[in-house]
């Protein structure tokens, strides 16, 4: 059905010409490509993915690594078949770059991309569709308070109940 622009002659001076073009509908092809560029970065699916406020460059010390190997131990997981990402790698993450995942946070403080995802309080398990997302304080800090190895073995027990059964 045409609509009628004969009106348009005495709002416009200039000539007008109406082009009508057939495209196919691809928008679902486009919102991905959309969805890709808007948040290029790491991706990852059915792991347990670890956010560590460490550089990535640098070692991990003997002692904080042997209480992180001591931590995924206890529920089963091996620590080189968990992902980590370290503080240089937090901006090449957000809330699509985990897809069925269990993301645990030994943070200082939350980056801004990644501010959605975390609930308010540290120690409490958020969960979303597909996702279960836990927010800790660093391994230096649970390393030497008995009181917060506590709460982080209560919520890794919540975490992970699928695989202390």
């Amino acid at each position: 059905m045409e609509e009628d622009r004969s009106f348009l002659k005495f709002l416009i001076d200039e000539e007008i010409y109406v082009i009508h073009e057939n495209k196919p509908d691809n928008t679902t092809e486009k919102a991905s490509a959309i969805k890709n560029e808007k948040h290029p970065g790491l991706e990852f699916e059915g792991k347990s993915v670890l956010l560590l406020d460490h550089p990535e460059d640098s070692p991990i010390p003997d002692d904080l690594s042997e209480f992180l190997n001591k931590v995924l131990n206890a529920v089963h997981l091996d620590a080189d078949k968990v992902e980590k990402i370290f503080s240089g790698q937090f901006k090449n993450i957000h809330n699509e770059s985990f897809n069925s995942c269990r993301v645990i946070a030994f943070l200082s403080r939350v980056p801004t991309n990644l501010s959605s995802i975390f609930g308010p309080a540290p120690y409490k398990i958020k969960t979303s569709a597909k996702n279960s997302f836990l927010l800790c304080d660093p391994l230096e800090v649970i390393y030497k308070d008995t009181k917060l190895k506590r709460n982080l073995w209560e919520q890794l027990q919540v975490l992970y109940q699928d695989r202390l059964l």
